[in-house]
């Protein structure tokens, strides 16, 4: 009997739920706004659970067919608790019992996690990367990682997210939020790199790009030396810890310089075969679609593990 699961990707703008197979294919999805506060949280939550079952019912089977309901959501969240604890984004939705409660709505199984292990689980079930060690590294609005190594994903204490986006890499640079200076997302973001590029005269990130790729920029070739050796540093501190033989770069600055950071990570860690192992590097998939597979795989990861036990 084809394996059945459901996906739930919850954002501070939208929440996508999906109905996917064990291959990582999404059968069908539905995308709603996402309400704020504690009303805004219960009624959600009883439209997921509204949504998967007539995806369910299209798709010509019941919601008691799925093996469970994975949920990817921002950070930070309590696995352990099934809460999300995000006032940043879902101002309202900290302490709900959400794992809970929509698992007593459907009668399934329900697991959540950091989004960012949720993007990562995507690739590993859209690309069948069970058997392989995969490091993922998200550069967009801040820096994102997650490691699965064959078979489980690394949580801090089996519990914790590892915030591995602060990683010391330079010692200046803005204050960031997580209290340092020179941690890899407050210099290597998408958005440190286009405020150091405005902070230099350039329109955006996009500009000094440009201006460097005609060699004919004195500035903006010493900007871009500093920015590759930050880059360079966050991704050879992980790579040395975590000796993944998968990198998979995500984001949206990380797709769309995509060239430019797989050339400086392959450049760096070249001669560095005591450290590191042979590695492939490649773009994370952006089909739209991503998020609810990931989710879906959260919970996938979730029931191998507890089988395990």
């Amino acid at each position: 009997m084809r394996e059945l699961y459901g996906g739930v990707d919850v954002g501070g703008t939208k929440i996508m739920t999906g109905l996917i197979d064990g291959e990582g294919k999404v059968l069908s999805y539905d995308v709603f706004p996402t309400e704020a506060g504690a009303d805004g949280v219960r009624e959600s939550v009883k439209r997921i659970a509204r949504q998967l079952a007539e995806q369910c019912a299209a798709a010509g089977t019941d919601i008691s067919a799925l093996r469970g309901i994975g949920l990817g959501s921002a950070g930070p969240v309590d696995p352990a608790l099934g809460t999300i604890e995000n006032p940043y984004t879902l101002p309202g939705w900290e302490h709900y019992p959400i794992v809970a409660e929509l698992s007593r709505l459907t009668g399934c199984p329900c697991r959540l996690d950091n989004d960012a292990n949720g993007m990562l689980m995507g690739e590993v079930m859209r690309r069948n990367l069970w058997n392989r060690n995969v490091l993922m590294i998200t550069f967009g609005t801040g820096i994102g990682t997650a490691v699965f190594r064959k078979g489980g994903l690394y949580r801090a204490n089996g519990r914790y997210h590892p915030e591995m986006g602060h990683v010391i890499v330079a010692d200046d640079g803005p204050e960031c939020y997580c209290g340092h200076r020179g941690c890899f997302e407050s210099l290597c973001s998408g958005t440190a790199m286009n405020r150091m590029a405005a902070e230099n005269g350039y329109d955006g990130f996009a500009e000094l790009y440009t201006a460097w790729k005609t060699g004919a920029d004195a500035k903006a070739e010493k900007l871009m030396r500093k920015a590759r050796r930050r880059i360079a540093n966050g991704i050879y501190d992980l790579m040395i810890v975590f000796k993944p033989d998968e990198l998979v770069i995500g984001g949206g600055f990380g797709r769309a310089y995509f060239d430019l950071i797989r050339e400086i990570a392959e450049n760096d860690l070249k001669d560095l075969t005591d450290f590191v192992v042979p590695f492939e590097i490649s773009c994370a998939d952006d089909n739209g679609t991503s998020a609810v597979i990931g989710a879906a795989g959260i919970l996938k990861i979730y029931l191998r593990e507890e089988e395990k036990c």
